[in-house]
C-alpha cells in the first residue's frame, strides 16, 4: 500500500496565505466553491479584504441565497499546487466574499493513504470473486489511490492472493463507486477478521481521480469535525 501521509498541510501564515491569493488572482484562475448540500459554481478571484478574506466575482448568478452566510470549500490551482480552503461565503448581488478560517494546500506526493475516521461510514461491497457473482461486505479501514485496506469476517469467504475482485465503494452518503482490482495480501486481524489488502485496478485517469475525490471528502470532512 502506499505511504500514509495528510493529504492537505495547513498554511497558518497571514504572509504566505496573501501570496497565494495574490497569485490566483494575478493569474486569474478559476475558483470552485462548494456547499454543504454539494452545489457547485465556478467563480474568478477579484480581490483580497483588508481581513485577509478572498472576494469573487460572479457574473451569472449562484445556488445560494443573496445577503446570506453560507459554509462553503473553495478549491483553486496554481504554480502547479492546489489548495483547498474551509470557511463562510457572503453574497451582496454580484460580489462574494469568501470568509477564510482554513486553508491547505495539497501536498505533492504521488501515491498516498488516508486512514478512515471512526465516525465514517466506509463500505466495500464485493460483487464478484474471479468473475463469479457474490454478495459480501468488507469494512474500508485505509484509503488510497492505488487500493485499499479492509476488515472482513474470517469465516465470511475464502479469499487468496491475487484474487480477482470487482465490487462498489460506499462512503457516507456519496453515491457508491464501482471499481475492480486483486488482492494483494491476507493478515489474521484478532482471532475472527482478515485485513486486506486491495490494489485497484485503474483502466483511466478518471477512475483515479474519483479514488482521490473521495479521500479529499475524507479530509474535509475530518477538519470540519475538528473545527466543529
Amino acid at each position: 500500500m502506499a505511504q500514509e501521509l495528510t493529504l492537505f498541510s495547513s498554511i497558518e501564515s497571514s504572509q504566505q496565505r496573501f501570496e497565494v491569493l495574490q497569485r490566483l488572482i494575478s493569474a486569474q484562475q478559476v475558483v470552485v466553491l462548494k456547499s454543504d448540500k454539494e452545489d457547485l459554481v465556478e467563480l474568478k478571484a477579484s480581490g483580497i479584504s483588508s481581513n485577509g478574506d478572498l472576494q469573487l466575482h460572479c457574473a451569472n448568478g449562484l445556488p445560494f441565497k443573496s445577503n446570506t452566510t453560507t459554509t462553503c470549500s473553495a478549491s483553486f490551482e496554481g504554480a502547479g499546487e492546489k489548495y483547498l480552503l474551509e470557511g463562510r461565503v457572503l453574497i451582496n448581488e454580484s460580489l462574494v466574499t469568501f470568509k477564510i478560517d482554513s486553508f491547505f494546500q495539497l501536498q505533492r506526493r504521488k501515491n498516498y493513504r488516508y486512514k478512515v475516521p471512526k465516525q465514517t461510514k466506509a463500505i466495500f461491497q464485493f460483487k464478484s470473486l474471479n468473475h463469479k457473482p457474490v454478495q459480501f461486505k468488507a469494512i474500508i479501514t485505509d484509503l488510497s489511490n492505488e487500493g485499499f485496506s479492509a476488515l472482513i469476517g474470517i469465516d465470511e469467504v475464502s479469499l487468496n492472493s491475487f484474487d480477482k475482485i470487482s465490487g462498489t465503494i460506499a462512503l457516507d452518503d456519496i453515491q457508491p463507486i464501482a471499481v475492480i482490482g486483486q488482492v494483494k495480501n491476507l493478515r489474521l486481524y484478532g482471532e475472527s477478521q482478515l485485513t486486506l489488502g486491495i490494489q485497484f485496478d485503474h483502466h483511466s485517469e478518471s477512475s483515479e481521480n474519483i479514488i482521490i475525490e473521495l479521500i479529499t471528502h475524507l479530509q474535509r470532512k475530518a477538519f470540519r469535525n475538528n473545527a466543529a
